[in-house]
């Protein structure tokens, strides 16, 4: 129960951010908005914050329009008049304005929302895609975001990626951002438990392998490949694609294990393999995962054909930072500039 003098403090409080929103200053109807959606100095009120926050969002502000989003993304019991598939509506277009205006919280949390996907009344609102996710948390990163950190980790800790898991909750730890409010122990439990998971796995951390992702459509393209690279003292030991997955292991942690010891990532691109969800959603995502941040493996991007634009734009390849991205496509060229191509990718190994 509040004392007279916390009474005064409060209403005295309301008053002057009552006074600083009547001149219209964003950052002031931003503060008066934080106070209405925590229940500083006033009763806590989010959709008074959602008023609030509208007007300041129509003078241009980013951080307005991504604190919008939250507020239909976190308080969508105290809303009222809206289901909640109306929340998350407005909760999509906001953190999407935001986005647009180079927000790096709301590149966040929309990256966030990328990875899982939105769903209501078995509607989807927002399709799953981790590729705009790891775009949009590589970008918040840039801007010193150090809540992407976090994020980034744990999509790498449920794709069984947990050196770079680990690495990216470390960063998160060493950025964060602590204040009295908000101690770095309220960080470090935030992680704890994956942390101690990231630690138990054994692996090795050397990368010499070659991992060569393909559609078993082009599977004589595969065995050009193989060939070349065989008569060009290429280790055997160290080539690797899905024909060595042994009867019984599990798919995908067999793929991450050999990508944690993969120094080049050959990728084999056709329609054919843009079509097939195992090679875009589970071999070129990994290995996309894996580089998206610091290069960490040397991609090789070697077209097969012609590609279907809107699929290339889709899976990010038309965004990556390849090593190669040789234009011309192999199956078009002469045996003697097969050679030549096949010699760059050499060189690369190499």
């Amino acid at each position: 129960m509040q004392t007279n003098k916390t009474q005064k403090l409060c209403s005295n409080m309301k008053k002057c951010l009552e006074e600083l929103s009547y001149h219209g200053d964003a950052e002031f109807l931003y503060a008066m908005a934080r106070s209405y959606r925590k229940g500083l100095f006033v009763d806590q009120n989010v959709n008074e914050a959602i008023k609030i926050l509208k007007i300041s969002k129509d003078k241009l502000s980013s951080k307005s329009m991504w604190r919008l989003g939250r507020c239909y993304d976190k308080h969508q019991d105290k809303i009222e008049g809206l289901t909640k598939k109306q929340c998350k509506e407005e909760m999509i277009k906001y953190y999407k304005m935001a986005v647009e205006s180079g927000d790096p919280y709301a590149q966040n949390d929309l990256a966030r929302h990328y990875f899982k996907g939105v769903k209501s009344e078995e509607v989807i609102l927002l399709e799953r895609n981790a590729f705009e996710a790891f775009r949009l948390v590589r970008e918040a990163i840039k801007a010193d975001n150090f809540m992407a950190y976090k994020t980034l980790a744990d999509e790498y800790y449920e794709m069984g990626l947990y050196i770079e898991a680990m690495e990216n909750y470390t960063n998160f730890l060493d950025n964060c951002q602590e204040n009295d409010r908000y101690p770095k122990s309220n960080y470090e439990k935030m992680v704890k438990n994956n942390m101690i998971r990231c630690e138990k796995v054994q692996v090795n951390n050397k990368r010499e392998a070659i991992f060569i992702s393909y559609s078993h459509k082009n599977m004589e393209n595969l065995k050009e490949l193989c060939n070349f690279l065989l008569s060009n003292n290429v280790d055997a030991n160290n080539l690797w694609w899905d024909i060595k997955i042994k009867p019984g292991e599990r798919l995908s942690e067999c793929i991450n294990e050999n990508l944690s010891k993969t120094a080049v990532a050959i990728i084999l691109l056709s329609n054919d393999y843009l079509k097939s969800h195992y090679c875009v959603n589970v071999e070129w995502k990994n290995c996309f995962a894996v580089n998206i941040i610091d290069n960490r493996i040397k991609l090789v991007i070697l077209p097969l054909e012609k590609c279907d634009h809107s699929l290339l734009e889709k899976y990010g390849f038309s965004d990556i930072n390849a090593v190669q991205y040789l234009s011309s496509p192999l199956n078009y060229l002469s045996d003697s500039d097969k050679d030549i191509t096949y010699k760059k990718v050499l060189n690369i190994i190499n």
